[in-house]
C-alpha cells in the first residue's frame, strides 16, 4: 500500500508541474506577461501589477501575482522591462517565482504601421511543501492520523530552478494591434522526481484588438468614448483557450465582458467562463477588476477575482503627457 500511495503522490506532482501557465483574465493589463513585444508600448515609463485569486477553500485556493515595469528609450527606439510573476497553490504548497527581462525594438513600415519584435530571458524557481502530503505509515490501524512524520524514502527534490527564453512580435496602427508570442521555448524538465521527466510545454499565444470611437473624435475631445473588441488565443501542451470580448471606455469608466474558453473542436473538457470587467482609466492611471463565473466548474462556485493596476509616467519630463510621447501610439485599452 505504501508504494501505491507514494506513486500516487509522485503522479500528482507531475500533473501539478505540467499544468499550464497563468492565464490572466485582464491579459491586456498584463502586457509584458502576455507578450514581451509589449515592452515599451506605452511610449514612456510604466509600472503595473496584477493579482488573481481562484477558489474559496483551503482545498481550492490558488493565487497568482505579477508586477512589471518598462521604459521606452525614444531616441533609440529600444525598450527594456522587468517582470516578476508568482504563483501558489494553497493546498499542495506548490509555488513558483519567475523574474524576466524583456527587450524590444520598434521600427516603422510606414507612417501608419509600427512593428515591435522582442526577446526575453527569465529565471524560475519552483517548490513543493511535501509536509502537506499524507502517507500510509502516518495512518494507524483504525484509520487515524498518527501525527508523526513519514519514513517513506522520497526520491524527490523540494525545489527546482531553470532558465528560459521567450520571443514575440506586435504590429499596430493608430486603431488596431495584433501580436504573437512564444514562451517556455527551452522546454525545460520541471519534474520534482529525481530521474523523472515532465517537460514544460511551449506556450503559444496570438492576440489582437481594434478601437472604434463612439461619436465624433478629435484630439481636442475631452472625454474618450471607445469600444475595443479584443481576442487572445493561447495553446500549451494539450490545452487551448480563446478569450473573446469587448471593452467599453466612457472616460473615466471602463466596462467589459468576455467569454473565456470558447470550445475547441479538437479537445474536450475545456474550461469556460463568463468574465465581467469594471475599471477606471483617467490620465495615466488605470485600475481594473474582473470576476469570472465558471460555466463548467461546479466545484469552484466562488469564481475567480482579479485586480490590475497600471501607471504611466515620463521620468525625463514630469510635465510631459506620456500618451502623446510616441511616434505612433499603440491603442491598448489602458
Amino acid at each position: 500500500m505504501r508504494h501505491h500511495l507514494l506513486v500516487a503522490v509522485l503522479i500528482l506532482l507531475v500533473i501539478q508541474v505540467d499544468a499550464q501557465d497563468i492565464r490572466f483574465t485582464q491579459y491586456y493589463q498584463a502586457p509584458l506577461y502576455l507578450n514581451p513585444a509589449f515592452t515599451g508600448a506605452s511610449g514612456a515609463a510604466r509600472i503595473g501589477t496584477n493579482y488573481r485569486k481562484q477558489g474559496t477553500t483551503d482545498e481550492s485556493q490558488y493565487e497568482s501575482f505579477s508586477a512589471f515595469g518598462d521604459y521606452y528609450v525614444k531616441d533609440l527606439y529600444i525598450s527594456g522591462g522587468l517582470l516578476f510573476v508568482s504563483d501558489r497553490d494553497q493546498y499542495s504548497g506548490f509555488s513558483s517565482q519567475s523574474i524576466a527581462l524583456p527587450v524590444s525594438y520598434d521600427f516603422s513600415i510606414n507612417k501608419d504601421i509600427t512593428v515591435k519584435p522582442a526577446l526575453q530571458g527569465s529565471y524560475t524557481r519552483q517548490g513543493v511543501d511535501f509536509s502537506r502530503f499524507l502517507f500510509s505509515d502516518q495512518i494507524d490501524a483504525n484509520g487515524n492520523v498518527t501525527g508523526s512524520g513519514s519514513a517513506e524514502p522520497l526520491a524527490v527534490d523540494n525545489q527546482i530552478s531553470f532558465f528560459d527564453v521567450a520571443a514575440g512580435v506586435v504590429i499596430y496602427g493608430e486603431r488596431w494591434w495584433a501580436g504573437y508570442a512564444m514562451h517556455n521555448m527551452l522546454q525545460n524538465n520541471v519534474s520534482f522526481v529525481q530521474g523523472g521527466e515532465a517537460i514544460l510545454p511551449v506556450r503559444y499565444s496570438a492576440h489582437a484588438g481594434y478601437t472604434f470611437f463612439l461619436g465624433k473624435h478629435t484630439r481636442k475631445t475631452k472625454m474618450k468614448k471607445t469600444i475595443m473588441p479584443t481576442v487572445n488565443y493561447m495553446s500549451q501542451g494539450g490545452f487551448s483557450q480563446l478569450d473573446a470580448g469587448a471593452l467599453v471606455q466612457l472616460e473615466p469608466i471602463l466596462l467589459g465582458a468576455f467569454y473565456r474558453g470558447i470550445p475547441n473542436p479538437l479537445t474536450e473538457g475545456e474550461y469556460s467562463a463568463v468574465s465581467w470587467v469594471v475599471g477606471i482609466s483617467k490620465f495615466d492611471l488605470s485600475i481594473g477588476y474582473s470576476f469570472d463565473m465558471p460555466l463548467n466548474t461546479p466545484t469552484d462556485p466562488g469564481g475567480i477575482h482579479e485586480i490590475s493596476l497600471t501607471f504611466l509616467f515620463d521620468p525625463t519630463d514630469p510635465n510631459a503627457t506620456p500618451r502623446s510621447a510616441k511616434r505612433l501610439k499603440c491603442p491598448l485599452p489602458y
